[in-house]
């Protein structure tokens, strides 16, 4: 290649490249020639930049800068690069540039040549990133891979309470938790190939707390480049969310466990009960002495209580767990305490005792409330009033409270001229397994939920559950429950409420019917078999849910199906649910009664979706069953003596 090309080339490249270039004398460093480019970065003419000291384009702030960069130079002929200049543009004003220097040998005298890049776009980008790591959430750092801090951003300090001096004297392992320092290590033991390790891991603030941070890891040039978001709120969701379902989990086994123990209880009970019952009933052909008939009272007395504490149990697990359904349905409330008036007044007649009903105001003549619960609260109230009275009376005092615009209530008042309480009684009435004391300071039998258990369904109801109490005088229970808005429409007359209790009587007798009872339970099956039989029907047996589907069907094919099937839920074979589909499935519609010892209220809901027609719980209430017979076949049993 001759001079002349070379020098063709060299001509061609200072022209044409993008970089701003200077040829700079290196006594006045004033400018001896420059390329277009450098024209374009300064703005100028080519005639007014020849007029030039170079230190005169940058910034004032030091203008003997280049002088020095040319002077260490030309001592030590090394080539000396600078990022921390700026150089005033025509119009603009300063931009920051790269500036590097080097000499050029001449023929004639040593000349310098200053290479200027425009560093603007560079500089913004890196402005923004710096913004960017300054006021960023999220942790920042450059660390060596010995976890050593080389840079960290503002967010340590309001994550951790660290700065980057506080830093210095520790490593990021050292800032983990114990227990999470090992798998710290192994994901930061990572080569650059590797990508971004992603982990989990706890670190202690400065104060001593422990948070949780996501981090995500990168490996460059032998250094670490770590990002880490604090999420120690979601961890706590986290947490929060497994001990709800924990919870819900312990709540679901306890309400199972319950329930399970509420059908092994109940399906002896059953049998204890029922032929109990068989037995007081036969007591004067079977010429049992007085001794043995006061005994089997004794049995089914004793039996009732234990029935009543394990249902008590049930519904307080209910109520607990949230899990009580209340279904508001039109009701007649005078009929409701009539009912309940009814059932205890045998109690009531036992002790001497007069049970009354007292209407002191016009009362609805029907109301939407749930019938079930209400029934059970006047019976808890009505019992234990009768209980804690040993002579005098026993009064239901039923008025109705009207507010304008607003809710009224109905209100019930159990009235009893017993024992009375003390205020310290009082106060704690209404706690869980507290028990009420008689005259005598002894603690009377009971579970000590009912108080408890009709409160909340009071409230559950709309209403309220107070008491009013004095020792040795007696005591008041007054229920509120919601009833809406009333009108005098709604409202019945007196005369027409008042009830004689003493008249109410037994439903009347029809003629027997045929009953296919399929129960597996021999006791059970013995004890229902015998009751239905006392009372005039022909029953025939099954025990399991296969044969009571064959003996159904074949009854029914032969022209002579049975009135009714006790059908149990739980049997060996078929159960009671898949009989009573397949039943169903195959056009049986005749009633279908569904006996369980499961008495959660999803257990009824179950049997009726199975295709029942009704649900009853063991030890059977005979007279539900009275009533459910003479809805459906229009014969009742023989109603049992409270």
């Amino acid at each position: 290649m001759d001079e002349q090309y070379q020098d063709e080339i060299a001509r061609c490249a200072f022209r044409e490249t993008n970089d701003a270039l200077f040829v700079i004398e290196t006594r006045g460093y004033r400018v001896m020639d420059l390329n277009p480019a450098a024209l374009r970065l300064t703005g100028l003419t080519r005639k007014a930049a020849l007029r030039l000291r170079l230190s005169d384009l940058f910034t004032a702030a030091d203008p003997q800068i280049i002088e020095r960069l040319f002077l260490a130079c030309a001592k030590t002929g090394y080539f000396h690069s600078r990022e921390d200049y700026c150089l005033n543009r025509l119009g603009v004003g300063f931009i920051p540039v790269n500036v590097s220097v080097s000499r050029i040998h001449t023929t004639r005298e040593p000349l310098g040549l200053v290479v200027v890049r425009d560093v603007s776009d560079r500089r913004t980008a890196q402005d923004q990133l710096d913004r960017f790591f300054r006021l960023s959430t999220a942790l920042f750092a450059i660390l060596k891979p010995d976890g050593v801090f080389l840079r960290i951003n503002p967010a340590w300090m309001q994550a951790l309470g660290y700065t980057d001096e506080g830093l210095k004297s520790t490593t990021l392992f050292e800032l983990a938790h114990p227990d999470d320092r090992e798998a710290m290590r192994c994901a930061f033991d990572m080569k650059e190939s590797a990508g971004l390790s992603d982990f989990e891991a706890r670190f202690h603030h400065k104060s001593g707390a422990e948070h949780w941070f996501s981090w995500n890891v990168a490996v460059a040039d032998g250094l670490l480049y770590a990002v880490a978001n604090d999420i120690t709120e979601r961890k706590k969701s986290e947490a929060l969310e497994q001990s709800k379902k924990a919870a819900e989990a312990a709540n679901k086994a306890k309400g199972q466990f319950l329930a399970h123990m509420s059908h092994e209880l109940r399906t002896p009970l059953t049998a204890i009960l029922g032929l109990t019952d068989v037995l007081i009933m036969d007591a004067a052909s079977l010429e049992l002495p007085v001794d043995r008939l006061l005994d089997l009272q004794t049995i089914e007395r004793n039996g009732n209580h234990l029935l009543s504490l394990i249902n008590d149990i049930l519904d307080f697990s209910k109520i607990e767990g949230n899990r009580l359904p209340i279904a508001f349905a039109p009701c007649h409330p005078a009929e409701v305490v009539a009912d309940v008036i009814a059932l205890m007044k045998g109690s009531a007649n036992a002790k001497g005792l007069q049970l009354t009903v007292d209407y002191a105001t016009p009362i609805p003549s029907s109301i939407a409330t749930d019938v079930v619960r209400l029934r059970q609260i006047l019976i808890n109230l009505i019992g234990n009033a009768i209980k804690f009275t040993d002579q005098g009376s026993v009064a239901v005092r039923m008025s109705t409270v009207r507010k304008a615009g607003s809710q009224s209530k109905l209100r019930f008042d159990v009235i009893d001229t017993g024992v009375g309480m003390g205020e310290e009684t009082v106060a704690s009435l209404f706690q869980p397994f507290q028990q009420r004391t008689d005259a005598s300071e002894k603690l009377q039998s009971g579970s000590g939920l009912g108080l408890v258990i009709s409160r909340r369904l009071a409230d559950l109801l709309g209403g309220t559950l107070e008491v009013r109490s004095k020792t040795g005088v007696g005591s008041t229970f007054s229920l509120a429950i919601a009833i809406g808005t009333l009108d005098a429409t709604h409202l019945g007359e007196l005369s027409n409420l008042r009830e004689d209790i003493s008249t109410i009587a037994p439903p009347p007798l029809s003629a027997p019917c045929r009953v296919l009872l399929a129960e597996d339970n021999a006791d059970n099956r013995r004890a229902i078999c015998m009751l239905l039989t006392h009372a005039g029907h022909q029953v025939s047996k099954a025990s399991n849910g296969q044969e009571a589907c064959d003996l159904a069907t074949a009854a029914l094919q032969a022209g002579e199906p049975f009135d009714v099937i006790l059908m149990d839920m739980q049997m060996p074979i078929i159960d009671g649910f898949q009989a009573t589909r397949m039943l169903r499935a195959s056009g049986y519609t005749k009633p279908i009664l569904a006996l369980t010892a499961y008495a959660m209220a999803e257990d009824r809901e179950e049997c009726l979706q199975a295709g029942c027609t009704d649900h009853l719980s063991k030890p059977i209430d005979w007279n539900q069953l009275n009533r459910f017979l003479a809805s459906v076949v229009g014969f009742a049993l023989t109603p049992v003596v409270e």
